[in-house]
Order: structure tokens, then C-alpha cells, then sequence
């Protein structure tokens, strides 16, 4: 694997950058197909964060359930996600060598 592109996700409750984040996803892919996958509820006990009350409408209107029992803190989640995406850029630069 030469090059690699990674697709991330955020569910959030909210559209502005200070809102809640309930869950953070990613794929790794490329020309051939799809690779690791990354994926992580997290706690949506964040004070810092907000929640827009016309979300919680929109995800009502879902008929799906709020993913709002995460337990994972939200520095960690992302921690991971970097991790994750920095780990695979490694690994497609080393099938190179």
C-alpha cells in the first residue's frame, strides 16, 4: 500500500465547533479496497461542549437511538484516532521500503 487516504466521521450534537461529540469513526482506503477501520463512543459529559437542542430534534427524527452512552473521554477518543491515523501512515510508508 503506496498511498493511503483515511475517511473519518464526527457525530455530534451540534453544528458548531463546540459541540458535543458523541462518536468518532474512520476507514483506511486506497485504490485496492478498504483497510482498518477505527471507531469509538465517547461520554457525552464534555462541560466545555454544547448541545443544540434542533440535533437532538434531528436525531429524534431518525427513529435511531442517540449514541449517548459512550464511556470514553473525549481526550483519549481522539488521542486514539490520531494514533490510529499516524500508525497506518507509517505502516504505508515503510511498504515502500
Amino acid at each position: 500500500m503506496s498511498q493511503i487516504d483515511v475517511m473519518f466521521d464526527l457525530e455530534t450534537l451540534g453544528i458548531s465547533t463546540d459541540s458535543v461529540v458523541l462518536s468518532i469513526g474512520a476507514v483506511v482506503f486506497n485504490r485496492e479496497g478498504l483497510g482498518k477501520e477505527f471507531y469509538v463512543e465517547l461520554n457525552p459529559e464534555q462541560p466545555a461542549r454544547k448541545i443544540d437542542i434542533n440535533t437532538i430534534k434531528w436525531w429524534l427524527q431518525q427513529g435511531l437511538p442517540i449514541p449517548i452512552l459512550g464511556q470514553y473521554d473525549i481526550k483519549d477518543g481522539f488521542g486514539d484516532f490520531f494514533s490510529f491515523v499516524l500508525e497506518e501512515s507509517l505502516v504505508a510508508n515503510t511498504d515502500n521500503i
